[in-house]
């Protein structure tokens, strides 16, 4: 039986899916939403390995459903790796136990990981979320890196506890930026950060430091009532201009 060339046909064990014409399985097929028995079927196994703490989706490719990962809890180390959400991604109050890797993923639709619980460390590392992405109230328990991710609608962040480091270096928001109430306990990082509209820091809190260096704000740097544990000592990289809009 030919197995799953996903990866070199290495990192697949699945059998070879007959609708792919390049030998990925179902999983890893861009093809795989066609039919409806299939994108159920799909979206089942997702499920089952989340109960069973073996969510390694890496590559996984997810066709446009009603079933989504709300509520779950995933108990080991979970990897999204290069997956691709062709409809809307569904997160609300799941639950993250140990590692949570999102690297490359790509978010066709809205995604939303609204009170999601992170308790290991999360990366989301060159992900791209091609509509809204929405983090309103969820918890990074450790560090947790946006590097080089690409927000191409709406960024909500509002509201979200960072415990550990939160490091959105080089990333790019399209439209709007919400931080508004946001808790940074451990570092904010936003060095070369691109803010392509208005950035919202609106009663958001830094206990540690807020790096700046090099961030580019064409729409408005918004700080009203912004509360710094450390003093504007601790703000790295502003502008003299932006600076004073510091309380």
């Amino acid at each position: 039986m030919q197995t799953c060339s996903y990866g070199g046909g290495e990192a697949c064990k699945e059998p070879a899916w007959a609708g792919n014409a390049n030998g990925l399985c179902l999983f890893h097929s861009p093809e795989n939403g066609k039919n409806p028995d299939d994108v159920i079927g799909i979206w089942k196994m997702a499920r089952l390995r989340c109960k069973a703490g073996m969510a390694d989706f890496t590559g996984w490719h997810f066709p446009v459903s009603d079933i989504d990962f709300v509520g779950v809890t995933i108990s080991g180390p979970a990897s999204f790796t290069g997956a691709v959400f062709e409809g809307h991604a569904g997160f609300l109050h799941a639950s993250f136990k140990d590692r949570a890797v999102f690297e490359r993923t790509f978010f066709r639709e809205d995604a939303r990981f609204g009170h999601v619980v992170f308790e290991g460390e999360t990366t989301f590392t060159g992900a791209v979320f091609n509509r809204d992405v929405m983090f309103g109230g969820a918890a990074f328990r450790r560090d947790v890196s946006f590097r080089d991710v690409r927000c191409r609608n709406g960024g909500g962040f509002g509201g979200v506890t960072f415990d550990g480091d939160a490091d959105f270096t080089a990333a790019s928001f399209r439209l709007a930026a919400d931080f508004g109430g946001a808790k940074f306990n451990g570092d904010g990082l936003f060095r070369q950060t691109t803010f392509k509209n208005d950035a919202n820091f609106v009663h958001a809190h830094f206990e540690q430091c807020a790096d700046f260096e090099k961030t580019v704000f064409h729409g408005r740097p918004i700080f009203d009532g912004v509360e710094l544990a450390l003093g504007k000592t601790a703000v790295l990289g502003l502008d003299a201009n932006t600076r004073a809009l510091l309380p």
